[in-house]
């Protein structure tokens, strides 16, 4: 019983001080709520520069469990403590019935024979029971010492003050329930105050959290399907830039029709083709009289032809650097390309142009030049093209295989045909 007694005492210190911890948390929950910045605080009444923040005490959820637990425990050794004082009672009247029926026989031997056979029959299998029930409640009554009667004292001692503690730890919980249903309550307030500045449509007068859990439902549906919207609209955009880029390619080429085909690009853009056309063609051309030494280039950002000299590394100058024989070549080759690109200018249809007359003042050409120039055109005119030539340099005029001869008279002037 002294060791009861303590274990009760130490629990109920115990309980007093978890509720005092549990009202304390609660004050100064409750105060932190109403403190303002630069206003008198409700307790010290000096200026408060900075609200605390701070997490609301335990969730009175656990609080109000735990009382319900310590309430039903309560309840259930109450009812235990019942039963046990009622095979107490049971237990006394069959002891006094023993006691009646053994008066006047003294054999005492029968009598420790009887109460044997009845403690062995009822009593220890009562006990036996009734600590069972105690102990499946999480419950730690006393053990067995041996003699019946002492066993079931304690245990009844025990249940009594057990029962007691129970109880009173269940009003203690009840109490921080309480305080932790008011905190929650102010809790639950400002979380709907809040929910209301966002936008959402909270039913103030509702008690509970309900209205504010069916708000955020309603916001959340109406944020997913705005959701599902928007990704919609992103797909299409995809779809959309894909398009784009596939016909991007068509668009640069319309623009850069458009931009070549106008006023102030059409005429420009044909003579850089007709040019390009001329200087690849003469190209070749060129290659070919110069025996491979020569061909052309152009640069858009220059004004003058170029020359390429292959026995130089392909080394490229300017058309003024040839000297007179080479440039009566380069001429040539792009008179000659001239002439059998006008067919394909002129369009469909057009004639082939298949003579060519050269009047190039071969006069000022020295005798190392003039030879290249004669080689040249003798080459020319083993093709299917005819080459005149108009010169009064005799030298050259007798290396062609049909001449015709100009004379200039008195009045007139004579062409006679001189065969060589």
């Amino acid at each position: 019983t002294t060791g009861t007694d303590a274990a009760a005492q130490v629990a109920a210190r115990a309980a007093d001080e978890h509720m005092e911890r549990m009202r304390t948390a609660s004050a100064a929950h409750v105060v932190r709520q109403h403190l303002v910045t630069d206003a008198p605080c409700p307790v010290c009444e000096q200026l408060v520069h900075d609200v605390p923040i701070a997490d609301p005490p335990p969730d009175w959820t656990d609080a109000r469990s735990a009382a319900r637990v310590a309430r039903e425990t309560a309840e259930q050794t109450a009812r235990a403590l019942a039963r046990a004082e009622h095979r107490a009672e049971q237990i006394e009247t069959q002891l006094a019935a023993a006691r009646h029926g053994v008066q006047g026989k003294p054999d005492v031997d029968a009598v420790a024979r009887a109460l044997t056979e009845l403690d062995a029959q009822h009593a220890r299998d009562g006990f036996r029971t009734t600590r069972d029930d105690l102990a499946g409640l999480g419950l730690t009554p006393p053990g067995e010492s041996g003699e019946l009667t002492r066993d079931w004292d304690a245990l009844v001692a025990w249940a009594a003050g057990e029962a007691l503690a129970q109880r009173q730890a269940g009003d203690d919980a009840e109490k921080g329930a309480q305080s932790t249903r008011a905190v929650l309550a102010a809790r639950l307030g400002a979380l709907v105050a809040e929910a209301s500045e966002l936008g959402l449509d909270v039913d103030r007068s509702a008690v509970g959290a309900g209205p504010l859990l069916e708000a955020v439902a309603v916001e959340e549906r109406v944020s997913r399907d705005r959701v599902e919207r928007i990704d919609g609209e992103l797909k299409e955009r995809e779809s959309l830039v894909q398009a784009v880029a596939a016909r991007s390619g068509d668009a640069e080429v319309a623009a850069e029709l458009a931009r070549l085909l106008d006023a102030n690009h059409f005429e420009r853009w044909l003579v850089s083709e007709a040019l390009n056309r001329l200087v690849d063609g003469g190209s070749e051309r060129f290659h070919e009289l110069s025996n491979g030494r020569f061909s052309f280039a152009f640069e858009d950002t220059g004004r003058d032809l170029l020359v390429v000299d292959h026995t130089q590394g392909d080394e490229r100058r300017s058309v003024r650097t040839l000297s007179g024989g080479e440039t009566f070549q380069a001429s040539l080759a792009l008179a000659l390309t001239l002439s059998d690109q006008l067919a394909d200018f002129s369009g469909a249809g057009s004639a082939r142009l298949e003579s060519i007359f050269l009047d190039e003042g071969f006069g000022t050409l020295d005798a190392e030049t003039l030879e290249m120039v004669a080689t040249t055109i003798e080459n020319l005119g083993a093709s299917d093209r005819m080459v005149g030539i108009v010169t009064h340099v005799p030298e050259l005029a007798q290396r062609m295989p049909v001449q015709f001869r100009v004379t200039k008279g008195a009045r007139s002037s004579h062409v006679e045909r001189v065969a060589s």
